[in-house]
């Protein structure tokens, strides 16, 4: 599955489009400059190419193309990167200076884009930022003209400041505003993509709920925080929608809050929208593993169980309904359930929905948990005429065939004196070709349980200058 995330400005700076994304489509007043331009580019000619972009970005700032002028302002930002050592800097500061004038839909991805960039700046220089003394900016000093003299905690607020600014700048129009009606802005994705992420608003939501979810952010946590310990946390979706998320003021680079809170306003905007109930589910299904995962109360499991099975009930008609299938095996395994009971959820997902997303992460589940393992260990020297003492692990086995061969002299000086400096199989490859002097089979004792059992076996008796298989 490839969901719509492909916007221009997220496609050319590598941050969160799948490896076979490709550049949007071209089309415009401006398509013969932009074929120019990539292959100007292609020829590292950066300089020329520049130019061009520079006419393009001008005039589409101008005009409001929106399509054209993001794209600009995305390949100014990558040749920044190919020939200056600040470009980050600058890039930011480019970014705030655009920010100022620009209009929808480009003011919200600005927003994401220039938190983007905030957030990599923190990222590549948190080591020498986390040892430098807080300063108090002025109100009105938001611009980056001192960035290299900004302290981490001030960083951290201009992430969250406009990942929430991205969200919620227009969030009206961006929820009006389908993927489709940026034009050739984006490249859109599988059809299953398109009933995900729909709407500009959409896209701006879970990129935000991904970088706020980042601890780093939360520098400075004051005594008195948002904890998750509201079970109604997990609850239904109108239930969650209508629930207060008040934190105390100090709390306000609390980066998993932002989220939720992010969670909440896009349940809300899913819910109003019965046209399309697989992207309420997905939704729902990602709240529920936020939840978990920050949950500070008892018998968390068993409450996000609960509200898995209970979420799961509604989409039974979906294929979205395999996610929480395979989710809820994948807690039954992590919970160290019985084997059974985790193949049997698993199975279920794959049987159901066989082509589904939640179908090929059961069936990973499966073939983990399916998978054939054995290994042995004998002790290091072993007397003549006397039995092997094997001691194994193994998985998914009840029974293990040895095989023996008798070694010519000279492989039993390299063996002894360490000379052999290639892997046993390559060393004898040819005579394991050969008959075995020896053979046998040892049964494995323990239950068909899918999980690791561990035994100690005899195993026959050999003679001198002899190698063994399992």
């Amino acid at each position: 599955m490839r969901f719509s995330l492909l916007i221009l400005a997220l496609w050319l700076l590598c941050m969160v489009v799948p490896s076979n994304a490709s550049a949007p489509a071209a089309g415009g007043p401006y398509a013969a400059q932009w074929k120019k331009i990539d292959a100007l580019l292609a020829k590292d000619q950066t300089a020329s190419a520049e130019k061009l972009v520079l006419d393009i970005y001008r005039q589409a700032r101008t005009k409001q193309q929106s399509a054209d002028y993001v794209r600009a302002l995305v390949y100014r930002l990558h040749l920044l990167e190919r020939k200056q050592q600040d470009a980050d800097v600058k890039g930011i500061g480019l970014l705030e200076a655009d920010l100022r004038t620009a209009t929808f839909p480009a003011r919200p991805l600005l927003h994401s884009l220039l938190a983007e960039h905030y957030h990599n700046y923190l990222r590549q220089n948190r080591y020498r930022l986390y040892d430098r003394t807080q300063v108090q900016p002025a109100a009105d000093s938001l611009g980056p003209d001192d960035l290299q003299t900004w302290d981490a905690a001030r960083l951290a607020a201009q992430v969250v400041r406009h990942y929430r600014a991205s969200v919620e700048t227009d969030a009206r129009r961006q929820q009006q505003t389908t993927l489709r009606d940026l034009g050739q802005l984006v490249t859109l994705a599988d059809a299953t993509g398109q009933q995900l992420r729909p709407t500009l608003y959409d896209l701006l939501a879970h990129r935000a709920i991904e970088a706020l979810n980042d601890e780093e952010l939360y520098l400075t946590k004051p005594a008195e925080q948002f904890r998750f310990t509201d079970l109604r946390l997990l609850g239904p979706n109108a239930e969650f929608a209508r629930l207060p998320l008040n934190a105390p003021a100090a709390d306000s680079l609390n980066g998993p809050l932002h989220a939720l809170r992010t969670w909440q306003q896009l349940t809300a905007f899913r819910l109003a929208d019965a046209k399309n109930p697989a992207a309420l589910a997905d939704v729902e299904k990602g709240r529920l593993a936020f939840v978990h995962q920050r949950a500070a109360f008892p018998g968390k499991n068993a409450a996000y169980e609960t509200a898995l099975r209970r979420a799961a009930a509604q989409y039974t008609a979906l294929p979205m309904w395999s996610e929480f299938q395979a989710e809820l095996a994948e807690l039954a395994n992590r919970m160290q359930r019985p084997a059974a009971e985790v193949v049997a959820l698993a199975r279920e997902a794959v049987a159901r929905y066989p082509k589904s997303t939640g179908a090929q992460q059961a069936q990973a589940l499966l073939n983990a948990l399916e998978s054939v393992d054995l290994q042995v260990q004998t002790m290091e020297v072993q007397l003549p005429n006397e039995p092997l003492l094997l001691n194994l692990r193994y998985r998914n086995l009840t029974q293990a065939h040895g095989f023996a061969w008798k070694v010519p002299a000279r492989a039993i000086l390299r063996e002894t004196t360490g000379q052999r400096h290639t892997e046993l199989e390559k060393a004898y490859a040819k005579l394991l070709t050969t008959k075995p002097a020896a053979t046998w089979r040892l049964a494995l004792p323990g239950p068909a349980d899918y999980r690791e059992h561990r035994t100690e076996l005899a195993g026959p008796t050999l003679p001198p200058g002899t190698i063994w298989w399992c």
